[in-house]
């Protein structure tokens, strides 16, 4: 239970669920497809197993923010897991960028069934900050102060914290970009292999006009996923990958290319089996 570790929007990976079960072999089968990859290609060791590490974390991202925005349809989670780790080629994605919008829409979607708890809010803010070190990281960390700000206004919102927290931690992510990351937009047209991510977000935008209803149930608190807060996920990982985009061009559009990857499956049409609608 969550009350364990004192956390509302951990979830854990249960491996019974084949959803589950297929990210666990699908994220380090994709590290070491992208290490051999390298290995054949540089013969260094170390950039190998880095990669590897990306690539098996990148695939799990996309994997876990398809859960989100898509809970009535396990199966487009793997679909996700499997397109991420097949654009990786054309350029690293940047786990700091998944994981922030991957919280992000966790938050929103209340997935767990359960309010950040004010541990949580901190834990968020503070890394909002982290990710705004990065040089695509402005938006997507300042999309999770911002979430918490929103959150407070929406039914079952969180505590009354979340809303200064919230916005100490747009300004801590904005700080941070000034210090370290790029808080002046550098935008660009893609080039070569950036151009299929262009048709991965596309195929993503979709996404957020899906049919509204859903009928997964929270992790903790069994009740129905409230359908307007789905909604209102897929649109802000649309909002963090594609501002990201528009700060640094090309670069910012590989470094959101597993939000793409789990939009473009969410995007995909078709009915959850009646064994598939558990949020796990």
């Amino acid at each position: 239970m969550p009350g364990s570790f004192n956390s509302g929007i951990g979830r854990a990976i249960d491996p019974r669920y084949p959803s589950n079960l297929f990210v666990l072999i699908a994220a380090p089968l994709a590290g070491v497809a992208w290490m051999t990859w390298k290995l054949a290609s540089e013969g260094d060791w170390s950039i190998a197993l880095a990669g590897a590490l990306m690539a098996a974390i990148a695939t799990f991202l996309a994997w876990a923010i398809a859960r989100e925005l898509d809970p009535d349809r396990p199966w487009t989670a793997g679909v996700a897991a499997v397109l991420a780790a097949a654009v990786i080629g054309a350029g690293a994605p940047s786990l700091l960028v998944s994981g922030a919008i991957l919280l992000a829409v966790r938050i929103t979607v209340r997935s767990t069934g359960l309010a950040p708890r004010m541990t949580d809010l901190a834990v968020v803010a503070g890394f909002g900050a982290v990710v705004g070190t990065s040089d695509p990281g402005l938006a997507a960390g300042a999309l999770l102060g911002a979430v918490l700000v929103i959150d407070r206004f929406l039914p079952g919102g969180a505590a009354a914290a979340s809303l200064p927290i919230g916005v100490v931690g747009v300004a801590a992510a904005a700080a941070a970009a000034a210090a370290w990351g790029t808080l002046i937009p550098a935008p660009g047209l893609p080039h070569g292999p950036e151009w299929v991510i262009v048709g991965v977000a596309a195929a993503g935008l979709a996404a957020v006009a899906r049919p509204g209803s859903v009928e997964a149930l929270g992790d903790y608190r069994r009740e129905p996923l409230p359908p307007g807060r789905v909604r209102l996920g897929r649109l802000l990982a649309v909002v963090g990958a594609g501002l990201t985009f528009i700060w640094l061009g090309g670069e910012g559009l590989t470094s959101g290319s597993a939000v793409w990857a789990a939009l473009a499956a969410a995007a995909l049409p078709g009915r959850p089996g009646r064994a598939l609608r558990r949020v796990n």
